[in-house]
């Protein structure tokens, strides 16, 4: 998925321990977010790079 010109990565952890049964994170350029789904991930990490600029 493209957003601005930017790739973002996403990765799915089924692995993970904890509250979360299904987590995914998602990587642009250095930022990381974290969600228990792909949309959200995604959501999470172009949310944060709005904030950023």
């Amino acid at each position: 998925m493209k957003k601005e010109g930017k790739k973002i990565k996403t990765f799915h952890l089924p692995q993970q321990k904890g509250t979360l049964s299904d987590y995914w994170i998602a990587i642009c350029e250095g930022d990381v977010a974290g969600a228990e789904t792909e949309q959200e991930a995604i959501k999470k990490i172009i949310q944060k790079r709005k904030d950023l600029h």
